[in-house]
């Protein structure tokens, strides 16, 4: 899980994340491990334990908030809500 604590794909709003404990969030969901990799120092050897762990395992990966200007954002939001109600009729 890639957490920078935003909504950013709709302008960068700060969710809850940072209040929420994904530890037990994820053992509630069944996962039986837990990771968190939120230094670079520690990226090699979170890695290296989530990877070679064999049960279901949740990694949190926490990021820096950091907008891409370039992004492309939708421009026709009521096109793609009737197409997504065409779908699912």
């Amino acid at each position: 899980m890639l957490n920078n604590n935003s909504h950013e794909s709709v302008g960068g709003q700060i969710t809850g994340a940072e209040k929420i404990n994904f530890n037990l969030l994820s053992r509630s969901l069944g996962y039986r491990n837990y990771y968190r990799i939120s230094h670079n120092r520690e990226i090699k050897n979170v890695l290296k334990k989530f990877l070679k762990n064999k049960k279901t395992s949740l990694l949190e990966v926490v990021t820096k908030l950091e907008s891409n200007k370039k992004m492309p954002r939708p421009k026709n939001l009521i096109k793609i809500k009737n197409n997504f109600f065409q779908t699912y009729k």
